[in-house]
């Protein structure tokens, strides 16, 4: 987690929150919010499988959903919106398993879920 946290620093992303490992026994890392990550940013274009969220400008909700459908994961994809046609064409047009509009736990432990290309093969 730490070297995806210190690469977007480097390139120019900024930490809003967290940032750090918790110092205890373990492995436990801060949840992190990281702010103009470059899209050349590992960060950017693999699953850190970590408690990192970023936050991406856009101009076009097109752009944002072909890059998010770039990569070769589909985990899990959130957005946030208020525009109505806008969170229906996003749950729509998202290639992932999980879709949270407005929602950041669109699942629960209990229920199977799985991810789309590199990021799951079913439920």
């Amino acid at each position: 987690m730490q070297a995806f946290v210190d690469e977007a620093v480097a390139q120019g992303g900024r930490v809003l929150l967290g940032g750090s490992r918790i110092v205890r026994p373990g492995c436990f890392y801060h949840p992190t919010v990281i702010e103009k990550a470059p899209l050349a940013a590992r960060v950017q274009r693999e699953e850190p499988f970590g408690p990192i969220a970023l936050l991406d400008e856009y101009d076009d909700l097109g752009e944002a959903i072909g890059r998010a459908n770039g990569l070769p994961y589909g985990l899990a994809a959130y957005a946030f919106t208020t525009d109505l046609k806008n969170s229906h064409r996003l749950s729509r047009e998202l290639r992932a398993g999980m879709i949270g509009i407005n929602d950041g736990l669109p699942t629960t432990s209990q229920c199977p879920f799985g991810g789309f290309k590199q990021s799951g093969w079913g439920r």
